[in-house]
């Protein structure tokens, strides 16, 4: 009795069930409501990816690049105990190799391109340009100059360097105070695009206190040149530079 209710009670349940069918329109409909979804939401997903990778690698070569340094403060004393000073008082490849000398033994070096010119680090002779798009004089072409060390390290990385060429003390002339060396890094190498400062390359300085964020006014903003971005990234861990002062 009670397996011939459940028979009647199942035919009667698939009596009433229509089974529909998506028609074409209605199959293409839900395609391009997808596709305009997708156009929306991939480029702001891989947007933030490559910020937030950006960052990663910023904060990677500032720690790593510090920790070098400190450990041969620690070696061999405060950076302005290195003789840095160049007998021309300027930039020159002496003091650049000096200073490559204290720090490269605590860095995983790949490509070691001295100040060799030409040379297999930067293959290019590129003109960086600003966060801006300009070209300002004090933003050029590095491939080419001997007063620059420079290296790729083992994360693919590309850095050079230069020293103050008058020991830690103030250049004639100069914004920056008390500045032992200046150093560059490229995310992905000049070979790569956009090379450009606050998007794949930064900039840093050496005091005898060891390495520091560029202390100069804040120019990190879509409308400036994008030197202080590597200190914008390291006190908001995010590349949302506002678009002026």
């Amino acid at each position: 009795m009670v397996i011939q209710m459940v028979t009647k009670m199942t035919n009667l349940f698939k009596r009433n069930i229509k089974l529909k069918a998506f028609t074409l329109a209605e199959t293409l409909i839900t395609l391009v409501i997808i596709g305009i979804i997708a156009a929306i939401t991939v480029p702001t997903i891989i947007s933030n990816y490559v910020e937030q990778a950006t960052v990663s690698k910023v904060k990677k070569f500032y720690s790593t690049m510090s920790n070098a340094i400190n450990l041969a403060i620690v070696k061999n004393g405060s950076v302005s105990a290195w003789d840095l000073e160049s007998e021309s008082g300027s930039f020159d490849s002496a003091s650049a190799i000096k200073f490559a000398n204290y720090i490269k033994p605590y860095l995983n070096v790949m490509v070691d391109c001295k100040t060799d010119v030409p040379n297999s680090c930067m293959e290019k002779e590129i003109e960086y340009t600003a966060l801006n798009g300009t070209t300002p004089s004090s933003i050029g072409k590095y491939a080419s100059s001997t007063s620059f060390y420079r290296m790729i390290l083992a994360d693919g990385s590309l850095i050079w360097f230069r020293t103050n060429g008058n020991g830690c003390k103030n250049k004639s002339g100069s914004n920056s105070v008390n500045i032992c060396a200046e150093i560059w890094f490229d995310i992905n190498g000049n070979d790569k695009k956009p090379n450009k400062l606050g998007i794949d390359t930064f900039d840093t300085k050496v005091k005898a206190r060891g390495l520091v964020p560029n202390e100069d006014d804040n120019d990190c903003y879509t409308s400036g040149h994008g030197w202080t971005c590597l200190r914008y990234i390291l006190e908001n861990s995010n590349m949302n530079y506002p678009s002026s002062k």
